[in-house]
Formats: C-alpha cells, sequence, structure tokens
C-alpha cells in the first residue's frame, strides 16, 4: 500500500473513532436523560446532512460523482 492509501486509510480510522466516541456519549446521555433525545437527534441530522452536503460539494467542484464510489446496495447490508 503506498503511502496516499496509507494517509486516507489512517484519516478515515482516526474519523470512525470519533464517530465511535460520539455515539457511546450521544447514547449515555439519553439514557442519562430521555429529554435530550431530540436534541442529540438534531445534532446527529445535522451532521449526516453537512456530511452528504460535503461530499456533494467536493463532487461537483471536481466533477467527480463521489458517490458513486459507495454501493448502497453493500452498505443496506449493515442497516439490517
Amino acid at each position: 500500500m503506498n503511502e496516499t492509501m496509507t494517509s486516507i486509510d489512517d484519516h478515515l480510522k482516526k474519523a470512525f473513532v470519533h464517530i465511535e466516541k460520539a455515539l457511546a456519549e450521544s447514547i449515555q446521555q439519553v439514557l442519562d436523560n430521555e429529554r435530550k433525545k431530540d436534541e442529540i437527534g438534531r445534532k446527529w441530522e445535522a451532521f449526516i446532512g453537512q456530511l452528504f452536503h460535503l461530499i456533494r460539494k467536493k463532487g461537483k467542484e471536481n466533477r467527480i460523482n463521489l458517490m458513486s464510489w459507495v454501493s448502497f446496495t453493500r452498505l443496506r447490508k449493515w442497516m439490517i
């Protein structure tokens, strides 16, 4: 694996660790106080929305369909 691919893998792994921590903290907050569910849900909606917006924006800027890199059929197996 070349240096560029290693760098991409490292960034994605670090991002995943941060998302795992945010998810664990979100769950704990809701378990501690059910009233925080809506507020925390909005934070997750905003994050996911920003992620998809960024992917779309960067794709347009570079004339690359970044969403085509992802097989949503294969992603479905993670959602079941």
